[in-house]
């Protein structure tokens, strides 16, 4: 996964793969600038930095054994590193 943003400096994210109940299936693994929390990946606590294409986010999940539909729902967010929510932009 790859945030950008024409003017904010840093990028976060927050991926999941989920049943239609909702819950976490799957095994989510974290490759570059995440990491696991409560069956989600979310970025690390220091951003990374947005520079050139994006920030690259790289993960892999692995399939239950046991065929179905999934859902694999990703966030993407570009922040302004304030602190706080005002000016970030997710999508």
């Amino acid at each position: 996964m790859l945030v950008s943003h024409a003017t904010l400096p840093k990028a976060g994210v927050d991926i999941s793969v989920k049943t239609a109940g909702g819950s976490n299936v799957g095994t989510l693994a974290a490759v570059t600038n995440l990491k696991l929390t409560g069956g989600e990946m979310t970025h690390t606590v220091n951003h990374p930095n947005i520079t050139g294409t994006g920030a690259p986010f790289t993960f892999t999940w692995t399939a239950p054994a046991t065929p179905g539909d999934y859902l694999l729902r990703a966030v993407g967010n570009a922040i302004n590193n304030n602190g706080n929510e005002a000016g970030d932009a997710w999508n």
